[in-house]
C-alpha cells in the first residue's frame, strides 16, 4: 500500500543541513548547499553500511538497517500466524488487514481508510 499521507497531504520532507543546521525542504538542499556553502553536492553521510549503499547520519539507524535488512531479524511476531517483522507497526497492520480485515483509521482530509495509524502519519 502506498503511503497515503506522504503522497497526497504532506509537503516535501524537511531535512537539516549538516553544515549550519538550517531546516529546509529536501528539494531545496542542493540549492542551499550551492549558494550558502559553495558546495556542489550534499555532504556525505557519517555512517555507511559495509554491505550495501545505505548511508545515514545516525548510528542507531545504521544498526537498525543492518539488523533488519542484512541479518533478517524480526523480533515482533503475529500471535495468530507465523508472520513476523522487524517493526511492531507492521505486525499491527498485518493483524488488522489480514486477520481482522479492519480499516478503521480514516484520513481527516479525504476520509480514505487504512488498517494502521502509521499509514496516516508517515
Amino acid at each position: 500500500m502506498e503511503d497515503h499521507s506522504k503522497d497526497l497531504h504532506r509537503p516535501s520532507p524537511m531535512v537539516t543541513c549538516l553544515l549550519c543546521n538550517a531546516r529546509l525542504k529536501e528539494s531545496s538542499l542542493r540549492n542551499h548547499l550551492t549558494f550558502q556553502h559553495n558546495q556542489k553536492e550534499k555532504p556525505p553521510a557519517l555512517h555507511k553500511c559495509n554491505q550495501c549503499s545505505f548511508e545515514t547520519r545516525y548510528p542507531a539507524n545504521l544498526t537498525k538497517h543492518v539488523s533488519s535488512v542484512h541479518n533478517g531479524e524480526k523480533p515482533f511476531k503475529c500471535e495468530l500466524c507465523p508472520y513476523s517483522s522487524f517493526y511492531r507497526c507492521v505486525v499491527r497492520k498485518h493483524i488488522d488487514a489480514v486477520h481482522l480485515q479492519n480499516k478503521r483509521k480514516k484520513c481527516h482530509l479525504c476520509q480514505a481508510a487504512f488498517t494502521a495509524t502509521c499509514d496516516l502519519t508517515r
